[in-house]
């Protein structure tokens, strides 16, 4: 039996505990029939309260005393797994003490809080109740609110430890009320203990004061009728609208309008009809002023609209200042720029509409002017995008002014045209690889980019020659403007000159012809790497990130197929290879190896990685690859922490001994460590050995005081750093 492991709870509980245990076997697994559990002498397992469920490596079991547990409590367990013969645990002794519950539930995450101020009116109430040993007895829970029992309208739900009630009253408040908040139960003590809490919050006053809305006709409304009537409500959300208060202004004189209440009790509405009709054009003003029932009352401040009668303005708004106009050669990023502007009124701003070759612009900057000529805007446009060379372009522009005639901009000045310049410049070249007088090997790939900042590139028009003989079988391709070419020969390139031309035309048929020679060599280097992700000698590695380095051949490429990874001289296949990350440099051809670092590499873990490969070459054989780097796992900051927890004495140089580190700033003659059986029995006392900082390390290979290998199993460890001890365990595994 290599390792079984018993889990238990506490060694303090309620009277009212479950008692609750894991027995587990890490190989051959538990032997169910061979259970044996007594609690003070008494055997549970059969129990009709013992209910016994099957887990991973082994059972869960949990008893429910049929009366509560008193006092100390003795605790005996054997089994044995299914080995043959089988491995009998050694019988497992401990005590646990039942404590007699004496305190009463309390409460917390009260809201609002007791003694909370300016609480709304519509504010709901949350508690918990808590009792942190036998548990707090629902039934008997009771929430009073304001004397009255709420509790069947409360929604309570069971949270660790305890109950959370939540209550959201059917009325609002009243404002500046005080809430009275009652809680009463009791936890399930053998002597039940009590909790009987009362607390108080405060509603907020009535401070806002009244305000206006519905205006007929609404506020800055134009083309309203000479004989209309005037509208509105004032309205309180407190304790309502004190209507022998309301003062309504017209044109600055007090009127008496009718007064009705409104469906929801806590304003009015004012009506006024005017005994003479306004006059064409007329701006008319009202002002309203009212306080409310509140004590003291909340008076509003003056509020003040207007509306524009119909007026008798004939005359339409105009253009001006339109740029660019009807023109020829006009630059392709040009900005579009124009005045609206009426003689009377003013350009209704709404009612503006601004197209650009029949697509609607919305977002142009626009600024109010005003000059003798007349009030409106000047608007202005960017486009995001330069037209086209030679593109004709088509403006729409649409206006109406303010006066209630509604006067639009006449047809004749709604349409305009200009055509851009053309394009005289030819394409240039961005990048080619390799580079003018650069080496090149056998199998390069051949890469151009060129760009065309105007009309853009046509690539039907592409003309491509390797020493004067026309290539047909490359791959080009064109995304925003820039035109790629890229090349890969069918046979071998000759050793020597290689001279290569591109004539690369746009869609204005201007033209750029290069020619550049490079000199092709036997590929004689090997492959190399470049890491990323650790760099080599790294230490402060995190597992579970990705591995990254760069497989590379300055020559004529890798054999994809002959790349083999290694870590810690294990050979990986899960790994992904990402082709060419240097974009066909001749010198960095070849692959990024990306793989995903285990979980499982412990804290403190060298890591070495090994890489092989070979190009493809053949002159006169492939160019190899072996190279080694290592780097590091980050060490936890855990005050103390056994690294690896499991060790291996007699499997060759892997896991051979365990460093139990300290982080600690106390010097190593202050710190002491033992190593004890799982019986408590003294094995070894450990040497503490300064590592620099504040981290000390105690190491231990599984031998005993006498230099002895001890037996497999569990040990414990124990350090006792300035009166604190910490302890945790490591496995021997024979």
């Amino acid at each position: 039996m290599r390792q079984k492991r018993l889990q238990t709870l506490e060694t303090e509980a309620a009277t009212n505990t479950k008692f609750i245990v894991d027995i587990l076997d890490d190989l051959m697994g538990v032997d169910r029939n061979t259970i044996q559990i007594k609690l003070n002498g008494t055997e549970i397992i059969n129990s009709p309260n013992t209910v016994v469920s099957q887990i991973e490596k082994g059972f869960h079991i949990e008893y429910s005393p049929p009366a509560r547990l008193v006092g100390q409590i003795n605790v005996s367990i054997d089994v044995s797994d299914f080995n043959n013969p089988p491995n009998v645990m050694p019988t497992e002794y401990y005590t646990f003490t039942t404590v007699v519950d004496t305190i009463s539930p309390y409460l917390g995450n009260l809201d609002p809080q007791p003694n909370e101020t300016n609480v709304a009116e519509t504010k709901s109430i949350y508690l918990s109740i808590y009792d942190t040993q036998t548990g707090v007895d629902q039934s008997s829970i009771i929430l009073k609110i304001n004397d009255a029992d709420v509790t069947s309208q409360t929604t309570i739900e069971e949270i660790n430890k305890g109950y959370s009630l939540f209550y959201d009253p059917p009325e609002p408040f009243n404002f500046d009320a005080t809430v009275k908040v009652e809680v009463s139960c009791q936890d399930f003590a053998m002597n039940p203990n009590v909790l009987n809490t009362t607390y108080f919050f405060y509603i907020v006053p009535d401070t806002v004061p009244p305000y206006v809305t519905n205006m007929d006709p609404d506020q800055n409304q134009v083309g309203v009728p000479l004989n209309t009537n005037i509208y509105l409500e004032v309205m309180d959300d407190g304790y309502g609208v004190d209507s022998s208060t309301i003062r309504l202004y017209v044109n600055s004189n007090l009127v008496e309008p009718t007064l009705s209440p409104v469906a929801s009790g806590k304003g009015f509405g004012l009506l006024y009809d005017p005994p003479v009709n306004f006059s064409y054009g007329q701006v008319v003003n009202v002002s309203v002023y009212a306080s409310d029932l509140a004590t003291p009352s909340n008076s509003m401040t003056e509020f003040k609209y207007s509306f524009r009668c119909i007026d008798d303005d004939t005359n339409p708004p105009f253009l001006t200042g339109l740029e660019p106009a009807a023109k020829k050669d006009v630059p392709v990023n040009t900005k579009v720029s124009f005045k609206l502007l009426d003689a009377e009124y003013g350009i209704d701003f709404s009612s503006i509409i601004f197209k650009i070759n029949n697509n609607l612009i919305s977002n142009f900057y626009y600024e109010e002017v005003s000059d003798p000529a007349g009030n409106g805007y000047y608007i202005e446009y960017y486009p995001p995008e330069p037209f086209n060379y030679g593109e004709s372009v088509n403006l729409f522009i649409y206006a109406q002014d303010l006066s209630s005639n509604h006067n639009e901009l006449p047809p004749s000045q709604r349409n305009h045209n200009f055509v851009c310049e053309l394009d005289t410049i030819p394409p240039v070249v961005l990048r080619i690889n390799p580079g003018i007088g650069d080496l090149a090997y056998p199998n390069t790939v051949l890469y151009a980019e060129f760009w065309d900042f105007e009309s853009g590139i046509d690539t039907n028009a592409t003309v491509f020659k390797i020493n004067y003989n026309r290539v047909i079988n490359f791959e080009d391709s064109l995304s925003d403007d820039a035109y790629s070419i890229k090349y890969e020969p069918e046979n071998p390139y000759t050793h020597g000159p290689l001279l290569v031309s591109f004539s690369i035309s746009d869609m204005a048929h201007n033209t750029i012809d290069t020619s550049y020679v490079v000199y092709v060599v036997p590929d004689t280097f090997p492959p190399y790497i470049v890491t990323q992700f650790p760099h080599a000698n790294a230490v402060d590695v995190d597992p579970d990130n990705e591995l990254i380095v760069d497989v590379l051949d300055k020559g004529m490429g890798l054999d994809r197929e002959s790349i083999e990874f290694y870590i810690n001289d294990q050979q990986e296949y899960n790994f992904n290879l990402e082709y060419n990350p240097y974009h066909f440099h001749p010198d960095s051809l070849g692959y990024r190896l990306k793989y995903m670092l285990p979980e499982t590499f412990y804290p403190g873990q060298f890591v070495t990685v090994r890489i092989k490969a070979q190009d493809i070459s053949i002159f006169p054989v492939p160019n190899k690859l072996d190279t080694t780097y290592a780097f590091t796992i980050r060490l936890p900051e855990d005050e103390v922490i056994a690294i690896p927890p499991i060790i291996h004495p007699n499997y060759g140089d892997v896991n051979r001994e365990s460093k139990i580190w300290i982080h600690s700033d106390a010097a190593p003659d202050d710190i002491a460590a033992k190593i004890y059986d799982v019986r408590g029995k003294p094995v070894k006392d450990l040497e503490i050995q300064d590592n620099g900082g504040d981290k000390k390390v105690a190491v231990w290979d599984g031998r005993d005081e006498n230099g002895l290998m001890v037996a497999g199993g569990v040990y414990i460890y124990q350090v006792k750093v300035r009166g604190k001890i910490t302890q945790g365990s490591v496995t021997i595994v024979r």
